[in-house]
């Protein structure tokens, strides 16, 4: 009975092991996930200011802002509005 109860905690582990894995791939896929979304984010918001002109007509120069500034841009683009 003890090489049975052995080979059943030698089993657990394993799948245990497993689900860890599989969870921490998961979480590192949901964290890319969400990077691709930010970026595309902002990627529309510096899309959206070109598309408000305020860029080609001078009142706001989106060239001068990162992607991580565009939201400012998108902001003072609305306010100016």
């Amino acid at each position: 009975m003890n090489q049975i109860d052995d080979v059943c905690k030698d089993i657990e582990k394993t799948i245990n092991l497993t689900v860890q894995n599989t969870l921490n791939t998961l979480e590192h896929d949901c964290e890319q996930i969400a990077e691709l979304i930010d970026n595309k984010l902002a990627v529309d918001r510096f899309d959206a200011c070109l598309v408000l002109k305020y860029c080609n007509v001078g009142i706001i120069d989106c060239s001068q802002y990162t992607v991580i500034d565009l939201l400012t841009c998108l902001c003072i683009s609305i306010l100016l509005v």
